[in-house]
């Protein structure tokens, strides 16, 4: 058996017709003649999409999901994660890309760390090539994934289930990655393993909507696995954050965030789950990448005021 006999190649997709031929061309349909099972499940795109996408039903090892709703990234993703019969799911936005040559070594990384559940790749704006979870040079747990490029050892879907579908987008990587460091197993920053990623823009709506979404679903996160008072602190934080990093500048919708984190805050003490003391020090960690409010609001302004000026 070969590596590539060991992965599912999973896509969760949402017009973006601008970058899933070339996604195809480098990577599906490459993967899929060498052995690795594909799934792509599009959340209802435009007709014109789904008609790009029928052209690709009769190849082998490729299966095309077409979703009766735009169900969100938790549940999209979770329809292919369901199919998996491989040992491995490598899970890619529709706007990333990532080496055959990489993708083949995922097993072997996966058997090197017999107590990873999730490998988090390091993922790098396509065009830019600025690190987007820079998290280091060297293998080292850490407190999230990020969702544009991942790889799931599938035991992990059997010990703790799936993704959380009341996320329907933002803040399920961490949902997930806080439950299966409760299950017993580690997400490990994989530098080595590149993940493109292009960061195409979506339309000025969806992004609002998203950014409220996360903010909820954050805090719901917080509130549900985090003691009550630390997770008010680590929520006041990470709203100080988005207002600094200019979320803002989304107008009077910006205004909604707070009472979105109060929304999550209720959602997480109603499923309260809390971690057990060395998974409460670890997300409390200033050092735990990513931040997660676990930075105080003085180190970030300090941080901010250090940072080199240009001339």
């Amino acid at each position: 058996m070969s590596q590539f006999d060991r992965i599912q190649l999973v896509v969760l997709s949402y017009n973006r017709l601008d970058c899933l031929p070339k996604l195809f061309n480098d990577l599906l349909i490459p993967a899929a003649e060498r052995g690795v099972q594909v799934t792509l499940v599009d959340n209802l795109s435009e007709p014109t999409l789904r008609q790009f996408l029928s052209g690709y039903s009769d190849v082998g090892n490729v299966e095309i999901i077409l979703n009766d709703e735009n169900s969100g990234v938790a549940k999209g993703r979770n329809l292919a994660f369901r199919r998996s019969e491989r040992e491995f799911v490598v899970y890619l936005d529709d706007d990333s890309l990532m080496s055959l040559a990489a993708l083949e070594r995922v097993p072997c990384i996966f058997d090197e760390i017999p107590g990873a559940g999730i490998l988090a790749f390091r993922v790098v704006h396509g065009i830019t090539r600025m690190i987007q979870n820079e998290s280091g040079d060297r293998r080292a747990m850490v407190g999230n994934f990020h969702g544009a490029g991942h790889a799931i050892r599938s035991e992990v879907f059997e010990r703790v289930g799936y993704l959380e579908e009341e996320c329907f987008f933002g803040a399920e990587e961490i949902e997930f990655t806080m439950r299966v460091l409760a299950g017993g197993m580690k997400t490990v920053f994989i530098p080595e393993i590149v993940v493109e990623h292009f960061n195409v823009p979506r339309a000025c709506k969806v992004l609002i909507r998203r950014r409220i979404n996360w903010a909820r679903n954050y805090a719901m996160v917080l509130f549900r696995y985090l003691p009550l008072a630390m997770a008010s602190l680590f929520s006041s934080r990470l709203l100080f954050s988005y207002l600094l990093s200019g979320f803002h500048a989304i107008g009077f919708e910006g205004l909604l965030l707070p009472p979105a984190m109060v929304i999550g805050a209720f959602k997480g003490i109603n499923s309260r789950n809390p971690l057990d003391a060395n998974g409460v020090a670890f997300y409390s960690n200033p050092d735990t990448r990513p931040e997660l409010g676990n930075v105080s609001v003085t180190s970030k302004v300090l941080r901010r005021l250090n940072q080199p000026r240009g001339i």
